[in-house]
């Protein structure tokens, strides 16, 4: 039996976080605004007061997803990656099975996707209407903390992903094959760099969908160590770069309490403005959510409708 699902990558669910120390929290909530002077405190404080939205349960236990490991020469290591597709025989041999690529959030890794928290596998696996299961392989490859680009380290899991995984994968599980049934997604850090590998290959991607990503409209905005330096972030801004998806089609889900929500939101009219397209997701509806699995899992079943759509035609 499957163990309860913490809802928070911290492990405190709302319910435990009123409990346990929601009081203590509730002296800063007289000033206000103490409680949202960094990023911790201020979901502490969007928790308190019911910004998060619900709690989102695991849903059913329908999938098992396989985990391997691949040898990188652009890292010099063996990366991480899991797998899941639902098993179909009364396919033509030369389908080209669709496959969404998923980059998990900062210091995950492939399970916190297939499986806990996020548990994308079985979203992929619920049936629809009609009592079949969708065609479309789930692919969750290890990001590590890197922001999905070249660092001043030389580590560099962009180049990793779309010159040697992504290739050497399809090749040995024969999906994807082709732009038209390929996409990318991913997660707060995965979602940036879901995004920048759709900008940086217009010719590999179909669609691509990034749920909270981490997004800062300039460098001194407060990037952290998500880029090395000035010139880091500008070589790597998808702002920049947004002309790029023009041709693609595009999801961005943000929660309105989450703190990349007004980038996400500026992202996706910049892109609607400049692409003559319509961005789907609800990032600019002010939806109830915080930067966390809860709202990641209430958004997952829309989001790989929305992949499925694109890949299938």
């Amino acid at each position: 039996m499957r163990s309860g699902v913490d809802g928070r990558e911290d492990g405190v669910t709302r319910r435990q976080f009123l409990i346990g120390g929601g009081l203590a929290l509730g002296g800063l909530a007289v000033a206000g605004v103490v409680a949202q002077r960094t990023l911790p405190l201020r979901s502490y404080w969007y928790q308190w007061t019911g910004q998060c939205g619900p709690e989102e349960p695991a849903p059913a236990d329908l999938a098992k997803p396989a985990y391997g490991t691949f040898r990188s020469d652009v890292l010099g290591a063996e990366v991480e990656y899991g797998l899941w597709a639902p098993s179909i025989s009364l396919l033509r041999a030369d389908f080209e099975f669709p496959v969404v690529y998923c980059l998990p959030g900062r210091g995950q890794d492939p399970h916190w996707v297939l499986d806990s928290p996020m548990y994308l596998a079985d979203y992929a696996a619920v049936k629809t209407p009609g009592g079949g299961i969708p065609v479309l392989a789930l692919v969750a490859v290890d990001g590590s903390d890197t922001f999905w680009h070249e660092r001043a380290s030389g580590e560099d899991r962009m180049a990793m992903l779309l010159d040697e995984f992504i290739p050497w994968y399809e090749k040995r599980h024969g999906v994807g094959g082709s732009r038209e049934r390929r996409a990318v997604m991913g997660w707060s850090m995965g979602g940036y760099g879901a995004l920048l590998a759709a900008e940086r290959r217009p010719d590999m991607f179909a669609a691509v969908c990034a749920a909270s990503p981490a997004l800062w409209r300039a460098y001194d905005d407060g990037v952290g160590d998500a880029f090395d330096d000035e010139q880091d972030f500008a070589e790597n801004d998808v702002f920049a770069g947004i002309g790029e998806l023009a041709g693609t089609d595009v999801r961005i889900d943000c929660g309105k309490a989450d703190a990349f929500h007004d980038a996400a939101r500026d992202f996706a009219a910049r892109c609607e403005e400049q692409s003559g397209r319509p961005v789907a997701g609800d990032v600019a509806g002010g939806v109830k959510g915080c930067h966390d699995p809860d709202y990641w899992r209430r958004v997952a079943l829309a989001e790989l409708g929305f992949v499925r759509a694109a890949l299938h035609g």
